[in-house]
């Protein structure tokens, strides 16, 4: 709980799966801006939480699980199609459709601009409600 940053609304991840650099010993930490509607679902969690509580976050593989389960039980006929992967992916697809800088996301997101460009995002082919779709669904992240 002590990595949230209710005021800035960010999280600071101090385990990561970057690499570390030439004579490091570990990888850097990582700062995720984090919207103001997801910041005040964690506030009202920590509410019930210990300051020194972790939040109890999912490893990939049962995330991916439920999600799965979840896609299944709504009713989605391709769930098995549905990953912690292909909604990071989505993301930063709509970040990009949305203005984001798409150099320093994809640094955030760990991909080279080639490398992102090549396999994940093409922000130029979303129409102009489906942008207020995405607002309303990512809250106000796009604006970080």
């Amino acid at each position: 709980m002590e990595d949230i940053d209710f005021n800035n609304n960010r999280m600071t991840l101090k385990v990561t799966k970057c690499k570390a650099k030439k004579k490091e010993s570990k990888g850097r930490t990582r700062i995720i801006p984090i919207s103001n509607q997801f910041t005040r679902y964690l506030r009202n969690y920590a509410t019930t939480k210990n300051p020194d509580d972790y939040l109890g976050i999912l490893s990939t593989p049962a995330t991916n699980i439920a999600i799965k389960k979840a896609c299944r039980l709504s009713g989605i006929a391709d769930y098995q199609n549905f990953s912690a992967h292909s909604i990071r992916k989505t993301l930063e697809t709509w970040l990009m459709a949305l203005g984001v800088d798409g150099l320093r996301l994809t640094a955030h997101i760990g991909h080279d601009i080639r490398t992102a460009a090549q396999h994940y995002v093409s922000p130029d082919i979303f129409s102009f409600d489906e942008k207020k779709k995405m607002r309303l669904v990512i809250g106000d992240l796009y604006e970080r």
